[in-house]
């Protein structure tokens, strides 16, 4: 009878560990791969950080990566990881000095949780944007990492 109850509670007490561990793994972003020689992550507008964890929210689809204008690059690879399993609708577009753009991408699928997705894009014009905007629209409470990388 001793016996089960010290069972009993050693794994109660180490059950609150095990949920504490599994949170924090749960708010940590994947490391992002190594940039490939003469590539550079895009820096989010508003905070400079080149990955960005979002929750999905009314009104927060988009999501701005500045462009450096010291540089010509040929391709674009926007990277994506979900932390649900859910459906996403992913799109990506090219803001332009002139105040055009142009949709480069636009997909509806069904993802995997902490899957990292990735794809490249090159300009649809010989122009160079200024901004790579990344819209993901999912269901509210999702939460999602995005990055982009831009390569000469």
């Amino acid at each position: 009878m001793k016996l089960f109850h010290i069972t009993t509670l050693g794994f109660l007490m180490s059950l609150p560990v095990f949920l504490l561990e599994h949170d924090v793994q749960a708010e940590t972003m994947l490391p992002l791969p190594p940039a490939p020689k003469g590539c550079v992550y895009l820096k989010e507008v508003s905070t400079g950080e080149t990955q960005i964890r979002k929750l999905a929210e009314l009104g927060n689809e988009n999501t701005d990566f500045a462009v450096p204008t010291s540089f010509r690059f040929s391709s674009y690879t926007a990277q994506f990881v979900p932390e649900n399993d859910a459906n996403y609708v992913g799109e990506l577009y090219f803001k332009y000095n002139d105040g055009s753009n142009a949709k480069v991408y636009g997909k509806n699928y069904s993802a995997t949780r902490f899957k990292r997705v990735s794809g490249t894009f090159r300009p649809p014009t010989v122009k160079q944007p200024y901004q790579v905007n990344f819209r993901v629209d999912t269901a509210r409470n999702n939460t999602y990492q995005i990055a982009v990388l831009a390569c000469q």
